[in-house]
Protein backbone atom coordinates (compact mmCIF):
# COMPACT_ATOMS: atom_id res chain seq x y z
CA UNK A 1 0.00 0.00 0.00
CA UNK A 2 1.28 3.47 -0.90
CA UNK A 3 2.64 5.80 1.77
CA UNK A 4 0.06 8.61 1.59
CA UNK A 5 1.25 12.17 2.21
CA UNK A 6 -0.96 15.22 2.65
CA UNK A 7 0.89 18.02 0.81
CA UNK A 8 -1.45 20.95 0.16
CA UNK A 9 1.16 22.88 -1.88
CA UNK A 10 3.72 21.62 -4.34
CA UNK A 11 7.26 21.02 -3.14
CA UNK A 12 8.44 20.88 -6.75
CA UNK A 13 7.81 18.45 -9.59
CA UNK A 14 11.28 16.91 -9.30
CA UNK A 15 10.92 16.16 -5.59
CA UNK A 16 7.35 14.92 -5.89
CA UNK A 17 8.30 12.62 -8.77
CA UNK A 18 11.10 11.20 -6.60
CA UNK A 19 8.61 10.60 -3.77
CA UNK A 20 6.30 8.73 -6.13
CA UNK A 21 9.22 6.58 -7.21
CA UNK A 22 9.70 5.72 -3.53
CA UNK A 23 6.11 4.46 -3.43
CA UNK A 24 4.36 7.57 -2.10
CA UNK A 25 0.91 8.85 -2.95
CA UNK A 26 0.65 12.64 -2.86
CA UNK A 27 -2.71 13.97 -1.70
CA UNK A 28 -3.40 17.71 -2.11
CA UNK A 29 -6.35 17.70 0.28
CA UNK A 30 -9.70 19.41 0.00
CA UNK A 31 -8.81 22.65 1.75
CA UNK A 32 -6.49 24.29 4.27
CA UNK A 33 -9.06 25.27 6.90
CA UNK A 34 -9.16 23.38 10.22
CA UNK A 35 -12.12 21.19 9.30
CA UNK A 36 -10.70 20.16 5.93
CA UNK A 37 -7.27 19.33 7.35
CA UNK A 38 -8.79 17.34 10.22
CA UNK A 39 -10.84 15.35 7.72
CA UNK A 40 -8.10 14.94 5.12
CA UNK A 41 -5.40 13.75 7.52
CA UNK A 42 -7.49 10.78 8.69
CA UNK A 43 -6.17 8.48 5.97
CA UNK A 44 -2.63 9.85 5.65
CA UNK A 45 0.69 8.45 6.81
CA UNK A 46 2.44 11.82 6.74
CA UNK A 47 1.65 15.51 6.44
CA UNK A 48 3.69 18.46 5.27
CA UNK A 49 2.66 21.37 7.49
CA UNK A 50 2.60 24.73 5.74
CA UNK A 51 1.29 27.86 7.46
CA UNK A 52 -2.10 27.62 9.16
CA UNK A 53 -4.79 30.28 9.40
CA UNK A 54 -4.99 30.75 13.15
CA UNK A 55 -5.12 27.13 14.29
CA UNK A 56 -2.61 24.61 15.57
CA UNK A 57 -1.78 21.13 14.40
CA UNK A 58 -2.65 19.96 17.88
CA UNK A 59 -4.55 17.22 19.68
CA UNK A 60 -7.68 17.22 17.50
CA UNK A 61 -5.89 17.02 14.17
CA UNK A 62 -3.19 14.66 15.43
CA UNK A 63 -5.78 12.32 16.94
CA UNK A 64 -7.76 12.43 13.69
CA UNK A 65 -4.67 11.23 11.82
CA UNK A 66 -4.82 7.70 13.15
CA UNK A 67 -2.20 6.54 10.62
CA UNK A 68 0.14 9.53 11.03
CA UNK A 69 3.79 8.64 11.33
CA UNK A 70 5.50 11.89 10.26
CA UNK A 71 4.79 15.62 10.46
CA UNK A 72 7.24 17.64 8.36
CA UNK A 73 7.05 21.40 8.86
CA UNK A 74 7.57 23.50 5.73
CA UNK A 75 9.22 26.17 7.85
CA UNK A 76 11.35 26.53 10.95
CA UNK A 77 8.98 27.86 13.64
CA UNK A 78 7.26 25.01 15.44
CA UNK A 79 4.68 27.07 17.34
CA UNK A 80 1.87 25.84 15.04
CA UNK A 81 2.52 22.17 15.91
CA UNK A 82 2.00 20.60 19.33
CA UNK A 83 5.37 18.88 19.14
CA UNK A 84 5.35 17.15 22.56
CA UNK A 85 1.89 15.69 21.92
CA UNK A 86 2.85 14.43 18.47
CA UNK A 87 6.07 12.85 19.71
CA UNK A 88 4.16 11.34 22.63
CA UNK A 89 1.91 9.64 20.09
CA UNK A 90 4.94 8.14 18.36
CA UNK A 91 4.88 10.55 15.43
CA UNK A 92 8.21 11.82 14.09
CA UNK A 93 8.38 15.61 13.72
CA UNK A 94 10.81 17.41 11.41
CA UNK A 95 11.31 20.90 10.07
CA UNK A 96 13.65 22.59 7.60
CA UNK A 97 16.04 24.22 10.05
CA UNK A 98 18.81 25.92 8.11
CA UNK A 99 16.97 26.19 4.80
CA UNK A 100 16.35 29.92 5.16
CA UNK A 101 19.06 30.86 7.67
CA UNK A 102 20.98 33.02 5.21
CA UNK A 103 17.81 34.62 3.82
CA UNK A 104 16.60 35.71 7.26
CA UNK A 105 20.07 36.82 8.33
CA UNK A 106 20.45 39.00 5.23
CA UNK A 107 17.00 40.50 5.80
CA UNK A 108 17.95 41.27 9.39
CA UNK A 109 21.01 43.15 8.17
CA UNK A 110 18.79 44.95 5.66
CA UNK A 111 16.45 46.07 8.46
CA UNK A 112 19.44 47.32 10.45
CA UNK A 113 20.72 49.32 7.49
CA UNK A 114 17.27 50.68 6.68
CA UNK A 115 16.94 51.92 10.26
CA UNK A 116 20.47 53.31 10.43
CA UNK A 117 20.09 55.22 7.17
CA UNK A 118 16.58 56.59 7.91
CA UNK A 119 15.45 54.82 4.73
CA UNK A 120 11.71 54.96 5.35
CA UNK A 121 11.60 58.58 6.52
CA UNK A 122 13.89 59.76 3.72
CA UNK A 123 11.84 57.89 1.11
CA UNK A 124 8.59 59.47 2.34
CA UNK A 125 10.12 62.94 2.45
CA UNK A 126 11.75 62.64 -0.97
CA UNK A 127 8.56 61.35 -2.58
CA UNK A 128 6.77 64.28 -0.97
CA UNK A 129 8.80 66.76 -2.99
CA UNK A 130 12.08 67.24 -1.14
CA UNK A 131 15.04 68.23 -3.29
CA UNK A 132 18.50 66.66 -3.26
CA UNK A 133 19.47 68.74 -0.29
CA UNK A 134 20.42 67.53 3.18
CA UNK A 135 18.62 70.39 4.91
CA UNK A 136 15.49 69.86 2.81
CA UNK A 137 15.02 66.32 4.13
CA UNK A 138 15.05 67.56 7.69
CA UNK A 139 18.74 67.26 8.42
CA UNK A 140 18.32 63.65 9.48
CA UNK A 141 21.76 62.26 10.24
CA UNK A 142 22.26 58.62 9.38
CA UNK A 143 24.16 56.18 11.60
CA UNK A 144 27.18 54.16 10.48
CA UNK A 145 27.20 50.52 11.55
CA UNK A 146 30.99 50.09 11.69
CA UNK A 147 32.11 50.25 15.31
CA UNK A 148 28.55 50.06 16.66
CA UNK A 149 27.38 47.34 19.05
CA UNK A 150 25.01 44.68 17.80
CA UNK A 151 23.20 42.89 20.60
CA UNK A 152 21.93 39.44 19.65
CA UNK A 153 19.24 37.90 21.84
CA UNK A 154 19.20 34.24 20.84
CA UNK A 155 22.37 32.79 19.32
CA UNK A 156 21.07 29.85 17.32
CA UNK A 157 21.68 29.38 13.59
CA UNK A 158 20.18 32.69 12.47
CA UNK A 159 21.47 34.73 15.40
CA UNK A 160 24.99 33.47 14.79
CA UNK A 161 24.79 34.14 11.05
CA UNK A 162 23.59 37.71 11.65
CA UNK A 163 26.43 38.16 14.12
CA UNK A 164 28.99 36.76 11.65
CA UNK A 165 27.86 39.08 8.86
CA UNK A 166 27.78 42.08 11.20
CA UNK A 167 31.17 41.42 12.82
CA UNK A 168 33.17 40.22 9.84
CA UNK A 169 31.39 42.16 7.10
CA UNK A 170 30.42 45.43 8.77
CA UNK A 171 33.01 45.75 11.51
CA UNK A 172 30.49 45.76 14.33
CA UNK A 173 31.16 44.63 17.89
CA UNK A 174 28.71 41.83 18.71
CA UNK A 175 27.52 40.81 22.16
CA UNK A 176 25.13 37.90 22.53
CA UNK A 177 22.93 36.08 25.03
CA UNK A 178 21.45 32.61 24.77
CA UNK A 179 20.42 30.63 27.86
CA UNK A 180 20.66 27.35 25.92
CA UNK A 181 24.13 27.85 24.44
CA UNK A 182 27.08 27.21 26.78
CA UNK A 183 29.71 29.95 26.90
CA UNK A 184 32.36 27.67 25.38
CA UNK A 185 30.20 27.16 22.27
CA UNK A 186 29.91 30.86 21.45
CA UNK A 187 31.84 31.66 18.24
CA UNK A 188 34.78 34.01 18.66
CA UNK A 189 32.98 36.87 16.89
CA UNK A 190 30.29 37.03 19.62
CA UNK A 191 31.12 38.31 23.10
CA UNK A 192 29.31 36.19 25.69
CA UNK A 193 26.77 37.91 27.94
CA UNK A 194 25.53 36.14 31.07
CA UNK A 195 22.17 37.95 31.04
CA UNK A 196 19.82 39.38 28.45
CA UNK A 197 19.90 42.73 30.27
CA UNK A 198 23.62 43.03 29.49
CA UNK A 199 22.81 42.77 25.79
CA UNK A 200 19.84 45.14 25.98
CA UNK A 201 21.86 47.84 27.72
CA UNK A 202 24.96 47.55 25.50
CA UNK A 203 23.27 47.37 22.10
CA UNK A 204 23.08 50.11 19.48
CA UNK A 205 21.05 47.57 17.49
CA UNK A 206 19.19 44.86 19.39
CA UNK A 207 18.34 41.92 17.11
CA UNK A 208 15.90 39.28 18.37
CA UNK A 209 16.23 35.62 17.41
CA UNK A 210 14.00 33.93 19.99
CA UNK A 211 11.21 31.36 19.49
CA UNK A 212 7.59 32.03 20.36
CA UNK A 213 6.70 30.23 23.59
CA UNK A 214 4.57 30.98 26.63
CA UNK A 215 7.75 32.07 28.42
CA UNK A 216 8.84 34.49 25.67
CA UNK A 217 5.44 36.15 25.12
CA UNK A 218 5.99 39.96 25.26
CA UNK A 219 9.51 39.30 26.54
CA UNK A 220 10.44 42.69 25.12
CA UNK A 221 8.18 45.45 26.39
CA UNK A 222 8.31 48.78 28.20
CA UNK A 223 10.79 47.69 30.93
CA UNK A 224 13.25 46.40 28.31
CA UNK A 225 12.88 49.43 26.05
CA UNK A 226 13.59 51.67 29.04
CA UNK A 227 16.92 49.88 29.51
CA UNK A 228 17.97 50.46 25.91
CA UNK A 229 19.99 53.44 24.75
CA UNK A 230 17.79 56.29 23.43
CA UNK A 231 19.83 56.05 20.20
CA UNK A 232 19.26 52.29 19.85
CA UNK A 233 17.14 50.35 17.36
CA UNK A 234 15.10 47.18 17.88
CA UNK A 235 15.19 44.59 15.07
CA UNK A 236 12.77 41.65 15.00
CA UNK A 237 12.68 39.06 12.23
CA UNK A 238 11.93 36.18 14.60
CA UNK A 239 8.37 35.97 16.01
CA UNK A 240 5.93 38.81 16.55
CA UNK A 241 4.59 37.69 19.92
CA UNK A 242 7.92 38.23 21.68
CA UNK A 243 7.46 42.02 21.36
CA UNK A 244 4.76 44.10 23.03
CA UNK A 245 3.84 46.18 19.98
CA UNK A 246 1.81 48.79 21.88
CA UNK A 247 4.72 49.37 24.26
CA UNK A 248 7.07 49.55 21.26
CA UNK A 249 4.90 52.13 19.51
CA UNK A 250 4.88 54.25 22.66
CA UNK A 251 8.66 53.90 23.06
CA UNK A 252 9.15 55.08 19.48
CA UNK A 253 6.62 57.89 19.77
CA UNK A 254 8.15 59.22 22.99
CA UNK A 255 11.78 58.80 21.92
CA UNK A 256 12.68 56.12 24.45
CA UNK A 257 14.45 54.36 21.56
CA UNK A 258 15.40 55.70 18.13
CA UNK A 259 13.65 53.24 15.84
CA UNK A 260 12.70 49.70 14.93
CA UNK A 261 12.82 47.32 11.99
CA UNK A 262 10.14 44.63 12.01
CA UNK A 263 9.29 41.71 9.74
CA UNK A 264 6.98 39.82 12.14
CA UNK A 265 3.93 40.80 14.15
CA UNK A 266 1.74 39.46 16.91
CA UNK A 267 -1.26 39.47 14.55
CA UNK A 268 -0.57 38.86 10.86
CA UNK A 269 -1.27 40.56 8.63
CA UNK A 270 -0.58 43.61 10.76
CA UNK A 271 -3.95 45.38 11.28
CA UNK A 272 -4.26 48.59 9.27
CA UNK A 273 -5.07 50.55 12.44
CA UNK A 274 -1.77 49.55 14.07
CA UNK A 275 0.06 52.63 15.41
CA UNK A 276 3.27 51.21 13.93
CA UNK A 277 2.12 52.30 10.47
CA UNK A 278 2.09 55.92 11.60
CA UNK A 279 5.71 56.01 12.80
CA UNK A 280 8.36 57.01 10.23
CA UNK A 281 11.04 55.66 12.59
CA UNK A 282 9.64 52.15 12.14
CA UNK A 283 10.66 50.11 9.08
CA UNK A 284 8.05 47.44 8.33
CA UNK A 285 8.20 44.44 5.99
CA UNK A 286 5.43 41.82 5.57
CA UNK A 287 6.99 38.67 7.12
CA UNK A 288 9.04 38.15 3.99
CA UNK A 289 12.53 37.61 5.41
CA UNK A 290 12.64 33.95 4.39
CA UNK A 291 11.07 34.64 1.00
CA UNK A 292 14.00 34.24 -1.36
CA UNK A 293 14.21 31.96 -4.40
CA UNK A 294 17.20 30.21 -2.85
CA UNK A 295 15.41 29.75 0.46
CA UNK A 296 12.33 28.32 -1.24
CA UNK A 297 14.38 25.79 -3.19
CA UNK A 298 16.23 24.80 -0.02
CA UNK A 299 12.90 24.39 1.78
CA UNK A 300 11.50 22.11 -0.90
CA UNK A 301 14.65 20.01 -0.92
CA UNK A 302 14.81 19.75 2.88
CA UNK A 303 11.16 18.65 2.98
CA UNK A 304 11.81 15.94 0.41
CA UNK A 305 14.89 14.78 2.32
CA UNK A 306 12.94 14.54 5.59
CA UNK A 307 10.35 12.26 3.98
CA UNK A 308 12.94 10.23 2.08
CA UNK A 309 15.03 9.65 5.21
CA UNK A 310 11.97 8.55 7.15
CA UNK A 311 10.96 6.11 4.42
CA UNK A 312 14.48 4.69 4.44
CA UNK A 313 14.24 4.02 8.16
CA UNK A 314 16.53 6.86 9.22
CA UNK A 315 15.81 9.78 11.53
CA UNK A 316 15.15 12.80 9.30
CA UNK A 317 18.17 15.10 9.08
CA UNK A 318 16.08 17.92 10.52
CA UNK A 319 14.18 15.98 13.16
CA UNK A 320 12.70 17.96 16.06
CA UNK A 321 13.02 16.58 19.56
CA UNK A 322 10.43 17.54 22.15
Amino acid sequence: MAFKILISQSIGEEHEAALRELGCEIFRGTGTDFGSVKRDVADCDAMVVFGTAGYTIGKEIIDAGKKLKLLSRFGVGMDIIDVPYAIGKGIAVANMAGATTNAVAEHTIYLMLACAKNAHANDLTFRGGAKHDFADIGGMFATELTGRVLGVAGCGRIGQEVARKAALGLGMRVIGYDPFLPKERFPDFIEYAATCDEVIEAADFLSLHIPATEETFHMFGAPQFARMKPTAYLINAARGSIVDEHALAEALRSGVIAGAGLDVYEVEPLPQDSPLFELPSCVLTPHCAAGTRDGLENSKRYTFENIRDFLEGKAPAHVVRG
